[in-house]
C-alpha cells in the first residue's frame, strides 16, 4: 500500500520478530538492507546519511577505517543492483579528530563539512574534506578549546548561500549551568579572506534561556536561526527535568550590532507537553516548525524515566508569539525516546524514528494532515540484528518516497570488535 493511498483510508534487546511480520503489517513499510558495515576498514556504527543530486549516500561512521577512529564513507547504486562503499577519509585522531557523530553538509562546489571529537584540546573540531586526484583531504577550520568559544559538539552543521556555516556545541560558553558545566553556544563559521576560517559566537546560553544544544540549527530564508536545547528553560517542572530544566526551541534573529535570541517555548515535563528535545527542527513553507521529544507526553514510564516524547508543532502568529501543537503523544507500544529529526516530504507529510519501542528495537512514524487532524501511522518495527535499531538521525527521502537511513548497530558483521555487530544502511520503501 503506498503512503498516498493510507492517507485517503486513514486521513534495545529482545528476541528479533520476522522481519517479514514486521513488514507485511497494515500500512508498513518494506526494508531493504543497502549495506552491511563488515569490518574496521569499512567502519563501524554508521551514524546520518545525506543524499547527493546523484543518488549517492554520504556518511561518518563512528569508530573504524584506517586508524579505527572512524570515517566518511560514500554508498553509491550499482547497475544491476546492491551498493558499493567508498571509504572517502579515515580520521587519524590526535588534532585530526576522531568518532564523528554529525550528519555531513556539501558546499555548492562538492566540498563536505563536519564536526568530529577529539582535536588537538580534546574538545572537537570543524573539518573540510576537498577531494583531489590524491583523494579527499581533511582541513581543520576550528578547534573548539572549551571555553567561550564552545566545546564538545554534537550538532552538525547547517549552510547558507555564502558558503557560512553555522552549528551548536553542548558544553563551552560563558555561563555555567549545572555540575558546573557551561551551557553551550550556537557559533558560526565564515572564510574571511586572507585570514582563513573565523568563528563567530552568536549566542551563548545562560540556562533560563536554554542549555546543552544538541541539534543542528536551521536557517529560513531570512537567514534566522531556529533550534532546540535539550535542558534549561528553568520553570516549575515535574519528572525528570528537575532544576536541569525541560528544554527549550529558540530563534536567533539578526538585529543591529550582533544577534538576539528568542525563547520560542519553553517545555515542562508531564502529560501536556514534551520534555528535552534532543532532535532537530524542520519547517514548511509557512513557517511552521517541527520538533520531537525523547520524553514527555504522558506520565507513563519509559526508557528515560519520564513519558515516551511526542512530536510537535510551532505555529507563528502576527504579534509574534508561537502556539504549540502535540501531533503525537508516543505510547511506548508505538515508539519511546524520539532523537532523530523530523523529516518533511513535498505534501507536508512527517516521518522519523523512535529509539525504542515496537519489537524492542525501535520505531519507523508517519504523521499525515487531514481535515480531522494529524493522522499516525507506524509504518516499521525494527527487528535488531540483521534489520538494524532505529537510526538516531533523521530519514533522507528521495524523489519517489523512499526513506534511507543508518542503524549504528547490528547488521550481519562477525566482527567481535563491533559492538551488537558493526551497523548497516537501509531503505525503506511503501
Amino acid at each position: 500500500m503506498t503512503r498516498s493511498k493510507f492517507r485517503v483510508l486513514t486521513g534495545l534487546a529482545v528476541l528479533a520478530i520476522a522481519l517479514t511480520l514486521s513488514s507485511g503489517a497494515w500500512g508498513q513499510d518494506t526494508e531493504t538492507v543497502l549495506f552491511n558495515f563488515q569490518d574496521g576498514t569499512t567502519g563501524e556504527a554508521p551514524q546520518g546519511l545525506i543524499l547527493d543530486a546523484a543518488g549517492n549516500l554520504w556518511g561518518v561512521t563512528q569508530a573504524g577505517g584506517t586508524n579505527g577512529f572512524g570515517t566518511v564513507f560514500e554508498l553509491s547504486p550499482v547497475s544491476g543492483g546492491g551498493w558499493n562503499e567508498t571509504v572517502v577519509y579515515s580520521f587519524v585522531g590526535g588534532a585530526g579528530g576522531e568518532q564523528p557523530q554529525s550528519k555531513l553538509v556539501f558546499d555548492a562546489a562538492g566540498n563536505l563539512y563536519g564536526t568530529a571529537w577529539g582535536g588537538s584540546t580534546g574538545q572537537g573540531i570543524v573539518y573540510k574534506l576537498t577531494s583531489s586526484k590524491s583523494g579527499w583531504q581533511q582541513t581543520i577550520l576550528h578547534t573548539f578549546t572549551g571555553g567561550s568559544d564552545g566545546g564538545v559538539p554534537q550538532s552538525g552543521l547547517a549552510i547558507d548561500a555564502a558558503g557560512v556555516l553555522y552549528g551548536t556545541t553542548a558544553g563551552g560558553g560563558k555561563s555555567v549551568c549545572f555540575n558546573s558545566a557551561p551551557c553551550g553556544i550556537v557559533y558560526k563559521l565564515a572564510f574571511v579572506p586572507g585570514a582563513g576560517w573565523k568563528e563567530t559566537v552568536l549566542h551563548s546560553f545562560s540556562g533560563k534561556d536554554g542549555a546543552g544544544p544538541r541539534a543542528t540549527p536551521i536557517l529560513d530564508a531570512a537567514g534566522n536561526l531556529f533550534g532546540t536545547t535539550s535542558y534549561g528553560g528553568w520553570v516549575s517542572q515535574k519528572g525528570v527535568c528537575g532544576m536541569l530544566g525541560c528544554g527549550v526551541v529558540y530563534e536567533l534573529s539578526h538585529v543591529s550590532g550582533g544577534w538576539k535570541e528568542t525563547v520560542l517555548h519553553t517545555f515542562v515535563d508531564g502529560p501536556s507537553d514534551g520534555a528535552t528535545p534532543a532532535a532537530g527542527l524542520a519547517s514548511d513553507e509557512t513557517g511552521n516548525l517541527y520538533g520531537a521529544t525523547s520524553g514527555g507526553g504522558s506520565w507513563i514510564i519509559c526508557g528515560n524515566g519520564s513519558g515516551c516524547g511526542v512530536v510537535f508543532e510551532l505555529s507563528p502568529s502576527s504579534n509574534g508569539t508561537w502556539t504549540e501543537s502535540i501531533l503525537h503523544r508516543f505510547n511506548g507500544r508505538d515508539g519511546a525516546g524520539l532523537y532523530a529529526t523530523p523529516s518533511l516530504d513535498a505534501s507536508g507529510n512527517i516521518y522519523g524514528t523512535a529509539g525504542s519501542g515496537g519489537n524492542g528495537f525501535g520505531t519507523a512514524y508517519e504523521l499525515s494532515p487531514s481535515s480531522s487532524g494529524w493522522a499516525f501511522n507506524t509504518i516499521f518495527n525494527f527487528n535488531g540484528f540483521a534489520g538494524g535499531w532505529a537510526s538516531a538521525y533523521s530519514f533522507v527521502l528521495d524523489n519517489t518516497g523512499n526513506l534511507y537511513g543508518a542503524s549504528a548497530a547490528g547488521g550481519t558483521s562477525n566482527n567481535n570488535d563491533c559492538v551488537d555487530s558493526c551497523g548497516l544502511v537501509f531503505k525503506l520503501t511503501p
